[in-house]
């Protein structure tokens, strides 16, 4: 939606962000060596989904909401949304309770599967630049 231009908002929550070859990675390892009974979180970085829209739009040269939106704001929106979804039979944007997941401060700590398991958390911006770059080669957005 940034390369677009068509994001409407950016919720006001902190988002935990992994690479999924990572998260790949630790989930064979925790088979092949983890301890039984284990609970292993798999996490990542930690950032507003405003940092994360704002790092975005910077890789791709888009403009993006200057403010998170307010998290009564969102609810609203995905109520008034999920009703007009009832009665058009078309999918909400957001559902309420996508507008609550996403307005929530998620934490992960993954020291345990860091330790245990090699775990390797790589930076966003890396993560970003990577996933961009195979959106790019999909032709999933613009070049």
């Amino acid at each position: 939606m940034i390369d677009r231009g068509t994001l409407p908002a950016v919720p006001p929550g902190l988002g935990v962000f992994a690479d999924v070859r990572e998260v790949a990675r630790a989930q064979v390892r925790g088979w092949q060596r983890g301890r039984f009974g284990r609970a292993y979180l798999l996490g990542g970085e930690h950032a507003s989904y405003l940092q994360f829209a704002h790092k975005v739009g910077a890789m791709l040269g888009k403009p993006t909401p200057a403010r998170a939106a307010p998290a009564a704001v969102l609810k609203a929106a995905a109520v008034l949304l999920d009703l007009a979804s009832r009665v058009t039979g078309k999918e909400p944007r957001i559902t309420p309770e996508g507008a609550t997941l996403s307005s929530q401060q998620r934490r992960v700590d993954s020291s345990l599967a860091v330790a245990e398991l090699d775990y390797v958390q790589p930076p966003l911006d890396a993560m970003l630049h990577d996933t961009i770059a195979w959106l790019r080669a999909q032709g999933l957005i613009a070049g």
